[in-house]
């Protein structure tokens, strides 16, 4: 049972990845839980741009594959391969399309990554116990523009702190 949800799982994260990357570049095709592209890729008579188009997709490595598993799963590679050659005639279009593709990839794990750094300094014992480590979290994790704010939203509550103990003595010595 263990074998058959880990198989499930890793076609389904494949799949949707394929799914995305075709929303996300603008690609009008149906959706890749609704078609079978294998049978669609056999009986197209361009073999060639099949063939390039499939071979370009390998060499920017849009397939993602989990770490650990050897089984092959091409449906997602067959799916956006017969998408891009269904909808560009251009050899030059299909070229920009996958280059976007891995354009939105490697947004998409320096996100993961920066997350997995946040992740890992949020616990960090020294993060955790010591002044001033929040900050050193936020550079190490590359978060400058945030760090920014953060003193920002510091200093301006450092000030309100002072106004607000101002007032308060105003009004004791008004009483």
């Amino acid at each position: 049972m263990q074998e058959l949800t880990e198989i499930t799982a890793y076609r389904l994260g494949p799949m949707h990845e394929a799914e995305y990357l075709r929303k996300q570049t603008g690609l009008q095709f149906p959706s890749i839980f609704d078609i079978e592209p294998k049978q669609s890729l056999v009986n197209m008579s361009d073999k060639t741009m099949i063939m390039k188009t499939w071979h370009l997709l390998l060499m920017h490595k849009i397939n993602t594959t989990p770490i650990g598993i050897k089984r092959p799963y091409v449906k997602p590679l067959q799916y956006l391969t017969l998408a891009l050659v269904e909808n560009h005639q251009s050899w030059e279009l299909i070229e920009q399309q996958v280059k976007a593709m891995a354009g939105k990839k490697m947004a998409w794990y320096r996100f993961i990554y920066h997350a997995w750094l946040g992740n890992r300094a949020a616990h960090d014992e020294g993060v955790r116990s010591k002044k001033g480590a929040f900050v050193e979290a936020c550079k190490k994790t590359r978060h400058k523009e945030l760090l920014g704010y953060l003193l920002l939203l510091f200093f301006f509550l450092l000030f309100l702190s002072k106004i607000m103990a101002l007032l308060s003595i105003m009004r004791a010595a008004a009483w």
